[in-house]
């Protein structure tokens, strides 16, 4: 009896956590079709407001490019021209409704360089006519106009920290049983293999940063900076691949290939995140290559 139980607890710890990982990812998740429904609306709604906005302006001509999904309920599109910073509340909030969408929403107009805040509001200021900065001019010819949606945000983040919450409390509780099973039989003198010894040589050197990219943080220096998935993933690409050019189709391709939306000029936002966090150390330098795409440059 006691061998049967022990045989059945790492099993069924594997089973029970897989189950609770899957409920985490997709069951507590608003469905596919809806998400993908959502961000052809935004999609049509901000593209219809630089129309506008660049009719405005009067350009007529300029193609508008694609917009981009930063992250969860976060878009963005690249505006290579002035526009009025006054007529974008009130073209984009008649667009938004155009295509259904209700959403509380913040936006914020961001310069294409370094992805620096110039200008921004709330729907909430919208409705209650205090939109801020208005009247103020725009600097340069080129902006990321970024609108995003925190309920979208805060549902995807508190819905998945739950589960995985739950998933842990569940596993400890199985494990801590295999455990305590496994210290019992070997008290009562039954011969037991030798633990099983992984060794983890996952970490990444470069120049004098350390990388670990299954635990997803880089430290450069005395300073450890967590990382996101995305990120981790990029920062990986070009660890691998110190000193060399790397185009930007094959950097898209290798980090994003598992998104079905075109992501454009994201890879830029997150060169920029990586960039602030290598700067602390004076052998690392991420350089853009124009024209064809970066490289990491270790000294």
């Amino acid at each position: 009896m006691k061998n049967s139980l022990l045989k059945l607890g790492l099993p069924l710890l594997v089973l029970l956590t897989s189950l609770l990982a899957v409920g985490a990812s997709g069951l507590f998740k608003p469905p596919k079709t809806d998400e993908r429904l959502f961000s052809q609306q935004v999609n049509l709604a901000l593209r219809q407001t630089a129309d506008r906005l660049l009719d405005l302006a009067g350009d007529t001509t300029r193609a508008i490019p694609p917009v981009e999904k930063m992250s969860e309920g976060e878009y963005m599109l690249r505006i290579e021209s002035q526009f009025s910073y006054d007529s974008l509340p009130r073209f984009l909030e008649a667009a938004l409704a155009q295509h259904g969408i209700r959403e509380k929403y913040h936006v914020a107009v961001l310069d294409c360089l370094e992805n620096l805040l110039m200008l921004g509001y709330s729907q909430e200021s919208v409705e209650e006519g205090k939109v801020p900065c208005s009247g103020r001019q725009p600097i340069g010819d080129c902006y990321n106009l970024s609108i995003s949606f925190p309920n979208r945000t805060a549902k995807a983040s508190s819905f998945g920290w739950a589960w995985w919450a739950l998933a842990n409390l569940a596993a400890f509780g199985l494990l801590s049983f295999f455990v305590y099973k496994k210290l019992k039989n070997k008290q009562l003198g039954e011969v037991k293999p030798a633990p099983l010894v992984v060794e983890n040589d996952a970490l990444l050197r470069f120049g004098g940063a350390i990388f670990d990219p299954a635990n997803l943080y880089v430290q450069v220096g005395e300073t450890r900076q967590s990382l996101t998935f995305r990120e981790a993933k990029l920062l990986q690409f070009f660890a691998e691949r110190p000193n060399q050019v790397l185009e930007r189709d094959a950097i898209l391709a290798a980090v994003w290939e598992d998104e079905g939306i075109i992501v454009g000029r994201s890879l830029d936002v997150f060169v920029s995140r990586l960039r602030k966090i290598l700067q602390k150390d004076p052998s690392l330098k991420l350089a853009n290559v124009h024209g064809v795409g970066y490289r990491l440059e270790v000294g």
